[in-house]
């Protein structure tokens, strides 16, 4: 297994994937050279109860929009449009697939929103490889969010 942990998540996935840098954004290669990169962001401490949710939604919306920008590549076709879903235990988290117009290579984007962070995967493979997509959308699912300090 290789793990991502950071002062507020911890994610695992397969110890097919090999670390390439921890910083932020975190790289990793996949096992058919797929490139998944993990960005987060921290909600400050000092934000005020009321700000606090604000500023989380705002995030979210922030990853939807990014997801649709990058959808909206003439090089790219739609395969899965942004689909929202509440994860099992709280979390809100939003996903998009799209390929290639040739079909060889797919490009999936999937974020989710912990108690105080929002994570943004980033996940580019040859099709030939899109199985990975259904392995790394579990884990993040899974994400473990650490308490706030």
């Amino acid at each position: 297994m290789q793990k991502i942990a950071t002062n507020s998540f911890e994610l695992t996935l397969a110890g097919t994937w090999r670390i390439e840098t921890l910083k932020n954004p975190a790289t990793l290669v996949g096992p058919k050279g797929e490139i998944l990169m993990i960005n987060s962001v921290v909600i400050s401490s000092g934000t005020s109860e009321g700000d606090f949710e604000s500023v989380r939604q705002a995030l979210q919306q922030n990853a939807e929009d990014s997801m649709q920008n990058a959808a909206s590549d003439p090089q790219l076709r739609i395969t899965i449009p942004l689909k929202k879903e509440q994860v099992k235990g709280g979390p809100l988290s939003a996903e998009m697939l799209c390929h290639t117009l040739d079909g060889t290579k797919y490009f999936f984007e999937f974020s989710i929103a912990g108690p105080s962070t929002l994570v943004f995967a980033t996940l580019e493979g040859p099709a030939t490889a899109e199985e990975e997509i259904a392995s790394v959308r579990d884990s993040l699912k899974k994400i473990a969010w650490l308490p706030k300090r």
